[in-house]
């Protein structure tokens, strides 16, 4: 090991001369030579050694299995007896330490050392059959197995586990140290209102589960019958029981004085005067009396002496336990004068309204309860006599105009008669601008178009154009979202969390509000549409509305219903407005009916008055019919409208019977 170490340290110095500048050159050929020369007295040295070490030995050679095991069996035999003889020398010597390095080499000498010579010999054999200049490097640089810091880590916690665990109840529980911990924590304990501040709540509401809250079955106690007398609207019991709570008194004074016989008369005569107290709404009553059993009632019955005896109570019951209901009393009205007043439960009651579950809300240091009333309402259905003499109103729903509305009286001609005075085209500037006015039945401007002088004019404010806003709102949407689907691409790319990074998360909160602008304006929409809607067929006493059924565009293709009705009708159009047109006919007692809507663009509205379906020519706003002697020419929208009353299924001898939609 030592000459190989001095060799290489040679030969880098050689290379370090040889890179020295020429001005040194004589100096420099001199400890070259010299350190070649000691380089070659290295090498005779190592071959020495080989020449030693690497003597031919013989091989053995087994024939059969049984002399191998043999021939192992008695080298075996021989190192278990040097081993033998070894371990009871070390165990015979009371001096002798388990890290004496003598001992252990000795233990060990003879067979590491054959060992060493045959592995030894091996590997130069091998080296003389292959030589290459990595000889020396292979020779006394050899490489080890390295050991894993990690499962070094887990072997030491492991062992330390196990340790702390077999020492865990000297170190921990031990007499001394339980007292210590167990005064320490009564400490803690006594001083815990001290240490700890009472939580301070904004707000906090409970949810009761309450099914049943005003059916709880009370006590008919002192306070429940003060209760009755002064909440009874009737004045059935009033002037009897006034007097109960004087009397009741003064007999219960009168008990100790009075003998059996009296006290048996009194008793009668008190029984007598209350008999709608006595019918058993008492359930201690019995009427086999004692003179004992008389005095437990008397004294259990519990006087209530409040100071302000001018409120009245409303018992009510809630269900916080299953199966525990917890009666309460509301503190609702007050008498002045003998009269009642803000008694607001029994009111509600009375008009039909019905309390529901309660809710208990923790405010600003109040306990608050919340008891929501609920109403059901009769609606009013039209009779057999409307149906056939009533007007029905038809809604186009458009592009331009949101709603065309038509007005159809049936009383008059076979098909009935259309109203051309009230004829309503619903957009933009009549929902943002101007308003139905019930009186007159037109349609007017808003008070914000009043000038100086009063009177409305068009020019004294500027009109809305929410369609204008609409676009830019979608123009918006389209430009964010583009920008987030970039921005997610850039980072997937990339291998970053597009979820953790600022600009993602701004983007998506500005595309989220424009979307809720959208959808606010389009339910304004909906909502102002409606309005209109609802109102005009009040004001005209119709009793049926039919609306185009435009569900059909939800099962085309987009390039058959439209690029703009496919997308509109995803966000709200049609179907929205459908529906809060039909919830508002049901508030307001009306039929509704939805109309098969397809082709009503092209078809005639007069042709099928006379009983005709005839399809005619649209070019934009306009719908003209050749099938007359004068073509007839008429807004399509409006035309559209018309053809909805010859769909329903109220129109009599309909020429679309076999057509008709489900309403």
């Amino acid at each position: 090991m030592n000459c190989a170490k001095r060799i290489l340290r040679y030969r880098r110095k050689i290379t370090k001369l040889k890179a020295k500048p020429s001005s040194s050159k004589l100096k420099g050929l001199e400890k070259i030579e010299e350190y070649e020369k000691r380089i070659e007295y290295q090498f005779r040295e190592i071959n020495s050694i080989f020449n030693l070490i690497s003597q031919p030995q013989g091989k053995i050679e087994f024939e059969t299995i049984d002399e191998f095991k043999e021939k192992r069996d008695t080298i075996v035999d021989a190192y278990k007896e040097n081993f033998a003889s070894q371990i009871e020398t070390f165990f015979s010597n009371p001096e002798a330490s388990i890290y004496d390095l003598c001992f252990i080499q000795n233990l060990y000498e003879k067979p590491i050392e054959e060992m060493l010579e045959e592995q030894f010999s091996l590997e130069i054999d091998d080296i003389l059959s292959n030589p290459n200049h990595y000889v020396l490097k292979r020779i006394f640089k050899p490489s080890f197995n390295s050991i894993k810091i990690e499962g070094l880590v887990n072997y030491f916690e492991t062992k330390f586990r196990y340790m702390i665990r077999s020492k865990l109840r000297e170190f921990i529980f031990s007499p001394e140290l339980a007292t210590a911990i167990t005064e320490k924590l009564k400490e803690i304990r006594s001083t815990l209102s001290e240490n700890i501040k009472t939580p301070q709540f904004k707000e906090l509401t409970i949810q009761i589960n309450n099914y049943h809250p005003y059916d709880y079955n009370f006590d008919f106690d002192l306070n429940t019958m003060e209760f009755l007398i002064l909440n009874d609207r009737k004045g059935q019991f009033s002037e009897k029981w006034k007097g109960f709570f004087k009397d009741i008194e003064s007999f219960s004074k009168s008990v100790r004085i009075l003998s059996r016989y009296e006290l048996f008369k009194e008793w009668e005569i008190f029984k007598d005067a209350y008999p709608e107290l006595f019918d058993g709404s008492i359930k201690s009553f019995d009427s086999k009396r004692s003179t004992k059993s008389i005095k437990n009632f008397l004294a259990n019955i519990p006087l209530r002496e409040h100071p302000k005896k001018n409120y009245l109570y409303y018992p009510f019951a809630l269900k916080m336990i299953p199966d525990e209901m917890i009666p309460f009393r509301l503190r609702d009205g007050l008498r002045k004068k003998g009269k009642i007043c803000r008694n607001r439960i029994f009111e509600m009651k009375q008009k039909g309204y019905k309390p529901s579950h309660p809710t208990l809300t923790f405010k600003n240091r109040k306990l608050l309860i919340h008891i929501p009333f609920q109403k059901t309402e009769v609606q009013s259905n039209p009779t057999s006599s409307q149906n056939k003499s009533g007007v029905e109103l038809q809604v186009d729903q458009g592009l331009i105009h949101f709603a065309v509305i038509t007005l159809r009286d049936m009383s008059k001609g076979k098909y009935g008669t259309f109203m051309p005075e009230k004829q309503y085209f619903i957009g933009q500037e009549e929902l943002f601008d101007k308003k139905f006015d019930p009186k007159s039945g037109k349609i007017i401007l808003q008070d914000k178009f009043k000038g100086k002088d009063g009177e409305l004019r068009e020019e004294n404010c500027k009109k809305t154009n929410i369609k204008r806003k609409l676009i830019n709102i979608r123009r918006e949407i389209r430009r964010l979202q583009k920008s987030k689907n970039e921005y997610e691409q850039r980072c997937l790319e990339l291998k970053v969390d597009y979820k953790r990074k600022y600009k993602w998360n701004r983007i998506r909160r500005e595309l989220s509000k424009c979307w809720n602008k959208l959808n606010n304006i389009n339910s304004q929409i909906v909502q102002y549409t409606t309005h209109y809607i609802i109102a005009i067929a009040n004001h005209s006493n119709a009793w049926k509305i039919n609306v185009e059924d435009l569900g059909w565009s939800a099962y085309k293709k987009k390039k058959d219903a439209g690029n703009y009705l496919a997308f509109w009708r995803v966000q709200w159009f049609f179907s929205q407005l459908q529906s809060a047109v039909e919830t508002q006919c049901k508030i307001h007692g009306l039929e509704f009916e939805r109309v098969r809507a397809d082709y009503s663009s092209q078809e005639c509205s007069k042709c099928a008055e006379m009983g005709i379906v005839h399809r005619g020519k649209r070019k934009g706003k306009t719908f003209i019919c050749t099938n007359h002697p004068k073509p007839f020419i008429i807004d399509s929208d409006l035309n559209a409208s018309r053809l909805l009353a010859f769909r329903s299924s109220t129109c009599p001898e309909n020429i679309y019977a076999s057509q008709n939609a489900v309403s």
